[in-house]
């Protein structure tokens, strides 16, 4: 539409994106990837891209595209994003940070119904707009900063801010358990992130035999007359244990070398189907050994990586154990999207909502609109 001598139009498709409603969608954005996630990380700060994001792709989107391309594209390409093996791995060095497949996380497409309804509400008003300079009616006037900035400023920076939005997806950083040191009872570990001479790393400290995990200060512990996690350790009975990358192997006293844990081909692939992309290798995960005394008994811990510390309790039993926010991945449960019935769940909800929205249309606008929307009535 042209707009009017010595007026400014803010009625263009481009002009969403200087709107307070998507800046401040993009706001929540950034400062939840940027800021939220480390400061407090958990379930609800996860959740709060997973909406914020498909809203503001789609109204992105909707400038190039148009609105129903770009809320159909969102959908099927979050969809791909959160289930399908291979397309997060391929979209990570786009986007930048870690990128989850978290199926749950489809639930955030609940928000594309109202991005469907706002959009079309500015596309409504960019209609009145035409229809009034058709009548040779003058749209009303604004003041030149006024209009410079509805119209340039706040589309530019509202560009800007999706470029940073959408390239940094979480600003979490890779950890992994990498040493073990043991003085008296107190099991300190060592956390680095991301790899390399720099790493940063962290300390962590168990006393109860490496169950549970407590974070220390930036003040180096005193590990003099500590003992370290090697290769291999030994009980006090004389029963041995072994990293050899991909599994932790056990001598007993006058036996041979067996395997004691290993991941199954079937963990495995839950593993890496559900951590980030990125993952420490499992030919190379389990390190170094370490025998901790106890009360109870001696215990023995494997550093395994980004899984935590595999830990063998005196009862014999063996279990991987959290240390500050190196978390194990969950073999429970079958792998995502063989489980439809998961999927469905959590697509459930955008979809009912679009639903909503289209027998809405329908009940206002009659006739054909009318057909479809029984239709979908009779669908949902």
């Amino acid at each position: 539409m042209r707009a009017w001598p010595g007026t400014h139009d803010d009625r263009s498709p481009r002009a969403v994106l200087g709107r307070p409603a998507f800046l401040l969608t993009l706001l929540v954005l950034v400062a939840n990837d940027h800021v939220l996630k480390a400061a407090f990380p958990g379930w609800v700060t996860g959740k709060v891209s997973d909406f914020a994001g498909p809203a503001a792709l789609a109204v992105v989107a909707s400038t190039l595209i148009g609105r129903r391309a770009a809320v159909g594209l969102t959908v099927v390409g979050f969809v791909a994003l959160k289930t399908v093996p291979g397309v997060a791995e391929s979209a990570e060095p786009l986007l930048g940070g870690i990128t989850r497949r978290d199926p749950t996380d489809l639930i955030g497409l609940a928000a594309l119904p109202l991005v469907w309804r706002w959009l079309g509400a500015m596309s409504d008003d960019e209609t009145a707009a035409r229809s009034a300079t058709s009548d040779g009616s003058r749209p009303a006037a604004h003041g030149p900063t006024r209009g410079w900035v509805t119209t340039k400023a706040l589309p530019i920076g509202g560009a800007a801010l999706a470029v940073v939005g959408f390239t940094a997806t979480s600003a979490a950083q890779r950890a992994e358990v990498r040493s073990l040191a043991v003085t008296g009872s107190t099991v300190h570990a060592t956390v680095a992130e991301d790899s390399g001479p720099t790493a940063h790393t962290r300390r962590a400290m168990s006393t109860d035999g490496g169950r549970t995990w407590a974070k220390l200060d930036d003040t180096e512990p005193d590990l003099d007359g500590s003992t370290e996690s090697t290769e291999e350790a030994c009980r006090s009975d004389g029963h041995c244990f072994a990293a050899r990358g991909g599994s932790v192997e056990e001598k007993p006293p006058g036996g041979d070398w067996s395997t004691a844990f290993s991941f199954s081909s079937g963990d495995r692939e839950l593993i890496d189907y559900r951590r980030p992309s990125g993952g420490a290798e499992f030919d190379r995960m389990f390190q170094s050994v370490l025998v901790v005394p106890g009360e109870e008994g001696e215990s023995v811990l494997v550093t395994a990586r980004d899984q935590g510390v595999l830990v063998l309790d005196p009862d014999g039993d063996w279990r991987r154990v959290r240390v500050l926010d190196v978390k194990p991945t969950s073999t429970n449960g079958t792998m995502v999207p063989l489980d439809v019935s998961t999927v469905a769940l959590f697509l459930s909800l955008p979809v009912a909502g679009i639903a909503a929205v289209v027998r809405a249309i329908a009940r206002r606008r009659g006739g054909a609109w009318a057909a479809v929307g029984s239709v979908v009535g009779a669908m949902v």
